[in-house]
């Protein structure tokens, strides 16, 4: 079922505050994956297809742009269970790279689903992209997204990204995003089992819901929530350093469906968006360098360009996804800006941080202020929006919220320290107990930390 802007016109790849902003589905499924289902890949595998409108892997790009996408990714699985059929993925990646068409306005990425187990250990569903030219891109194939080539088991979580190191040499730029992190079914993440390097976002919302935090009560995951495996733990306790995508998920073929009938997806899904300087063109290692630097967010449907900058009094600090350093203490104002023909449609616009939420002030259409008094160590802007307005008069067919929301990728603010009277002598004048002491503090503030999230 497909629900089309009736109420205001937003084309993808807009341009917004000399920045471009591109909008895409980094996670759909097609039979390959066995739990899916395609018009276009056999009988078996096309079984109800007129309840749940499937796609066909011959149609993707055209389904994606009619969505109005710029870019998407297949993520078949390719190990675990379901195991994917190689015969069907093969298929399927080859219609990835053939649609592969910066100058005409589609990127796709080659990309399939890992199960990362070891053992009895659950460490999490993780999708592997690969962003290199269909040059360094020659030869990629089933085995190239399965550990070792062939197990359908991780031997270690250290083992895992050794493995990716190898990927990498051969093949160019990657990425290994966790998705639905929190639900306990299918499997939460573990986030102990992390590498920067390579894990450089995470799929915050989809068809299985809101992985955000635990009691934010938008859209919660269907199958229940595993607090650990949250974004809000892995941000605040693990203290990684992760932007932020939306996905649909779907197993129907069809990129960038995020309103659909509860039968065929129960949230619909969302969208990842990549931003990029305005004259810079678009490709596949565009979206990598964007997931490097952060220059991502999610958005549960809404097309909508979106930016923030932090300022104190000395200036600009920076902007999402960005380390703000200032160089003394004091309050941060927070803009945040969005186009004016499509301001209309906001409810409100919010500051999570790990001591809670703050709310911004209307300043005039398409702006929002914040003055912030004391900084949190990370913090990120969630527009609401009105869902019903957006999509022309009533609301997504899921059993979703009718609000549509928007997250920013988290920034980190790295307070300087406390203004002191002491002499700077590296710690002369403090006593071996008045440095157990500290020690002591510092190790109750983490406790404490963790205490929150296991309520």
């Amino acid at each position: 079922m497909l629900i089309f802007l009736l109420t205001v016109e937003v084309a993808a790849s807009e341009i917004f505050e000399g920045r471009a902003f591109y909008f895409g589905d980094l996670h759909v499924h097609t039979a390959a994956s066995r739990d899916g289902r395609s018009e276009d890949m056999g009988q078996e595998f096309a079984r109800g297809c007129g309840v749940y409108d499937c796609g066909a892997v011959g149609e993707l790009a055209d389904n994606a742009r009619a969505e109005g996408l710029d870019f998407f990714a297949l993520a078949d699985h390719v190990n675990g269970n379901p195991t994917g059929d190689e015969g069907l993925f093969m298929t399927a990646l080859d219609a990835v790279m053939a649609a592969n068409d910066p100058e005409g306005g589609m990127v796709t990425v080659p990309a399939a689903e890992v199960h990362f187990v070891e053992g009895e250990r659950l460490l999490g569903h993780k999708n592997l992209y690969l962003f290199g030219d269909d040059e360094q891109l020659a030869g990629i194939g089933w085995e190239t997204f399965r550990f070792n080539g062939d197990s359908s088991k991780i031997d270690s979580c250290a083992a895992g990204f050794e493995w990716l190191e190898g990927v990498r040499d051969r093949f160019g730029p990657l990425a290994l995003i966790p998705h639905h992190p929190a639900p306990v079914t299918p499997m939460p993440v573990d986030w102990t089992c992390h590498d920067p390097a390579v894990e450089l976002a995470v799929e915050v919302y989809s068809h299985h819901g809101n992985s955000l935090t635990v009691d934010e009560g938008y859209d919660p995951p269907y199958a229940g929530i595993e607090r650990e495996g949250a974004v809000a733990w892995a941000l605040d306790v693990e203290q990684l350093k992760l932007g932020f995508i939306a996905s649909t998920d779907d197993h129907l073929t069809w990129p960038g469906r995020t309103c659909v009938a509860p039968q065929d997806n129960r949230y619909g899904g969302g969208l990842a968006v990549v931003v990029t300087p305005e004259a810079e063109s678009f490709s596949r290692m565009s979206i990598y360098e964007a997931l490097v630097e952060r220059r991502t967010y999610a958005t549960s449907g809404p097309m909508i360009p979106a930016t923030i900058t932090y300022s104190d009094a000395s200036g600009v600090l920076g902007g999402m996804g960005e380390l703000l350093a200032p160089t003394e203490r004091g309050p941060v104002t927070a803009e945040l800006k969005i186009p004016l023909g499509v301001s209309p449609f906001v409810l409100g616009v919010e500051l999570v941080t790990p001591l809670g939420v703050e709310v911004f002030e209307a300043a005039a259409d398409g702006h929002w202020l914040l003055t912030y008094d004391s900084p949190a160590p990370w913090f990120y802007p969630r527009i609401r929006v009105d869902g019903a307005a957006w999509y022309g008069g009533e609301a997504c067919p899921d059993n979703g919220d009718d609000e549509e929301r928007i997250w920013l990728s988290p920034t980190w603010y790295d307070a300087p320290p406390e203004p002191t009277d002491e002499p700077s002598c590296g710690g002369c004048g403090k006593s071996g107990a008045a440095w157990l002491l500290v020690g002591l503090l510092g190790v109750r503030r983490r406790r404490e930390r963790r205490q929150k999230y296991c309520r």
